[in-house]
């Protein structure tokens, strides 16, 4: 290095020291949880006069962090004085310090203010050493790592890149590529008993060869298909019924899949003065009714009729109107939804229910 000053003479007896730590172990630290790297690097150097008798005592040094070997951007910048309580101590020309621990140079403003921020976010750093009161020495140092410090920059033989940044949880994708395999084309995770919080979105098959999926509320579902929407409608309405074909419930149904199929199921209360039998009938918007089972009745107080039908091949989704309908030749009632006013002294079921199941295959 050339300084035009009495201290002219600044030999690095390691100068890869400088970057021993810097490049590869001060910013290795963050493939770990916790912190335990020690954040500073040790650093040797020699001064001497322009005879090149060997310089003694407390000199006051700043060492600064560039992006290049001339110009280029502060990256940090710490001095070692006398004012600060810490100056270089120098022993027959030989001196060592570490570096990030010492005070930050008033009146400069580098981009950062701790060395391993400059060292880990930067691929090219080069170190600049300015004894006070002389000129700046040249040429700078290139921080590079030392052979076996290179691969710190790996775990198990892979770059960090390599693996999900715990520090952001919830964002980016894990290629099933990097997840083990059986040798057999099955990709796993063994991790028995760990447990996951917040979203986890899959491109792709869950597969369960046994004991099915469990969801929060408790239930395990062991089936393929899943209920994906429920649509449920009450009338307790008295009407007179005196001809079937005629719609007695009318409600929404917001279908959610075009791959759905919807499982119809109702029971209808009525009072039946005849006996015989009629047909039950579903339709959805615009698609072709469905026959449900035919009910069979006799003359009764009350009368509680089911009808279970499935719906499957339509397509469009959104709201759209439920029909059911009685079909004939006759009509089960007389009065559907009745009430003890009709018959004193009797108990009946006033309310008929419809139900609606959405269920995915």
């Amino acid at each position: 290095m050339s300084n035009s000053s009495p201290l002219h003479q600044w030999l690095c007896r390691a100068a890869t020291l400088a970057a021993v730590l810097a490049a590869a172990v001060i910013s290795s630290d963050t493939a770990f949880s916790v912190d335990t790297t020690p954040q500073k690097i040790n650093f040797q150097g020699r001064l001497t006069d322009a005879s090149g008798n060997p310089a003694s005592g407390a000199k006051d040094i700043i060492f600064r962090y560039y992006s290049a070997s001339s110009g280029g951007t502060l990256l940090y910048a710490e001095s070692r004085s006398a004012a600060g309580a810490n100056p270089v101590t120098v022993t027959q020309g030989n001196y060592a310090v570490e570096l990030g621990g010492g005070t930050l140079v008033s009146g400069e403003s580098p981009l950062y203010s701790d060395l391993k921020s400059a060292i880990k976010n930067n691929a090219a750093v080069w170190l600049e050493v300015n004894v006070i009161g002389e000129a700046v020495m040249t040429p700078r140092i290139h921080v590079l790592a030392a052979a076996y410090a290179i691969d710190a920059e790996f775990l198990d033989g892979q770059d960090g890149t390599y693996y999900l940044d715990s520090s952001n949880q919830n964002a980016g994708s894990l290629p099933v590529a990097r997840l083990p395999s059986d040798g057999y084309g099955s990709t796993y995770v063994n991790a028995t008993g760990d447990t996951m919080s917040g979203a986890l979105t899959v491109a792709g098959t869950i597969q369960s060869t046994s004991g099915g999926v469990k969801f929060p509320d408790g239930s395990t579902q062991l089936f393929s298909g899943k209920v994906i929407n429920m649509t449920v409608y009450q009338n307790s309405t008295r009407t007179g019924m005196s001809s079937p074909g005629s719609v007695m419930a009318s409600f929404t149904v917001d279908k959610k899949s075009s791959t759905s199929k919807m499982l119809c199921q109702s029971v209808i209360s009525g009072y039946s003065s005849y006996s015989g039998g009629s047909g039950q009938r579903w339709q959805y918007g615009a698609g072709a009714a469905v026959d449900a089972q035919s009910t069979t009745y006799i003359p009764s107080y009350g009368v509680g009729a089911p009808s279970l039908a499935v719906i499957a091949g339509h397509t469009t989704t959104g709201p759209q109107t439920m029909q059911f309908s009685i079909t004939g030749p006759y009509h089960p009632f007389a009065v559907w939804n009745p009430n003890s006013a009709d018959y004193a002294g009797y108990t009946v079921q006033t309310m008929s229910v419809w139900v609606v199941w959405e269920v995915e295959p």
